[in-house]
């Protein structure tokens, strides 16, 4: 358990330290190619990764990958010290979890580095088919793991973990409630689809960013999607930054 622990421990900092730097490159990159600023409070995080949006979408990608990956000894070594049945299928559905994030970002670098051009609307079903993949195995995974902490409230080591599992939890129907009824963005989109010269704008082949000038005349001061997008991208950081503390909290036991 002394190595896996080590191992987590080194690998979640590096993939935070490849996500801050990601991130950060992004946004800069991406404000010097656009009208609109990059803004949390309503641009949704894949807007930085999503084709043509600047000209450092490789660098978010790639640390995506990456950083992905580099979150699986953290599952791993927990579902080893746990070592119970319902932990290692929690463990499985965080292993689907991390791999779709992996698979966002490989998709994202594929067309960074073909610069070729591509059907926006096909990009974005596929995107999201894979995006959902990922919240939902991190539901479940977070789901599982809350129970089982739950059930060793006793152990004080297991109390933190419990209350951020039910807080990254909660963000999530209420991130659907918003995004189902209280969506500015979506009567929009739908009746612009409706509209054969933009549906063709969007079904035909495209070597520029389509999604970011559509999104800057439609965007609200405050977009509570993205908001809670990132909310759901901040708790999973912070859950894995709580394993990491009981791993080497049952260490020094």
């Amino acid at each position: 358990m002394r190595r896996l622990t080590w191992l987590a421990t080194i690998a979640a900092l590096i993939s935070v330290v490849l996500w801050t730097i990601g991130i950060l490159l992004a946004i800069i990159s991406f404000n010097r190619s656009n009208t609109v600023p990059y803004s949390c409070w309503n641009h949704v995080i894949s807007e930085l990764g999503f084709p043509y949006a600047s000209r450092l979408t490789w660098v978010f990608n790639g640390t995506v990958a990456i950083g992905g990956l580099l979150l699986l000894p953290t599952l791993y070594a927990l579902g080893a010290q746990l070592q119970t049945r319902l932990g290692t299928v929690a463990v499985g559905f965080g292993f689907v979890a991390c791999l779709a994030v992996g698979v966002l970002g490989m998709m994202g670098l594929k067309q960074d580095f073909s610069h070729a051009s591509y059907i926006f609307l096909r990009f974005l079903k596929v995107h999201l088919a894979i995006a959902d993949v990922f919240f939902l195995g991190w539901l479940v995974t977070v789901s599982l793991f809350t129970i089982i902490f739950y059930r060793r409230w006793e152990d004080p080591a297991a109390r933190p973990m419990t209350l951020v599992g039910i807080l990254s939890w909660s963000l999530y129907p209420l991130f659907l409630i918003v995004a189902i009824y209280a969506n500015p963005m979506q009567a929009p989109l739908l009746k612009d689809l409706r509209d054969p010269a933009f549906r063709a704008i969007v079904e035909a082949p495209a070597s520029s960013s389509v999604l970011t000038p559509w999104l800057d005349c439609h965007r609200p001061p405050i977009y509570w999607p993205a908001i809670l997008e990132w909310g759901l991208a901040w708790s999973m950081w912070l859950w894995h930054g709580m394993a990491l503390v009981f791993l080497w909290k049952k260490r020094e036991r």
